[in-house]
């Protein structure tokens, strides 16, 4: 069987590039680390993975409130908002997307 792995990353995740070796190590056969904006752009399905990981850190920010602002932006996001840093990993050929990394968002 071919495991197929889906790290989710963007708006104040991280961890992202540890948390994809984490589950290579652990046995998945292909992780692919990919952005929320990448995700509601429609480049790629949850549906094509086996196993999704959302990785640590900051879902938009640091307080209360914040995990609603992340599923609003699952219901209603659109693509290009928060332009500016990469999730790790990604160059800056790469559409931009925003990303607090280490601790909070900038």
């Amino acid at each position: 069987m071919n495991l197929r792995a889906l790290v989710l990353c963007g708006n104040g995740t991280n961890c992202e590039v540890e948390t994809a070796h984490a589950v290579r190590t652990a046995g998945a056969d292909e992780v692919k680390i990919l952005s929320v904006w990448e995700l509601l752009a429609g480049h790629d399905t949850i549906d094509a993975y086996d196993f999704l990981c959302l990785p640590g850190g900051f879902l938009d920010g640091d307080h209360l409130g914040s995990a609603r602002a992340g599923a609003f932006r699952f219901a209603h996001g659109k693509p290009g908002a928060g332009r500016g840093e990469q999730c790790a990993g990604e160059s800056a050929d790469d559409e931009p997307l925003g990303r607090a990394g280490g601790g909070g968002a900038h």
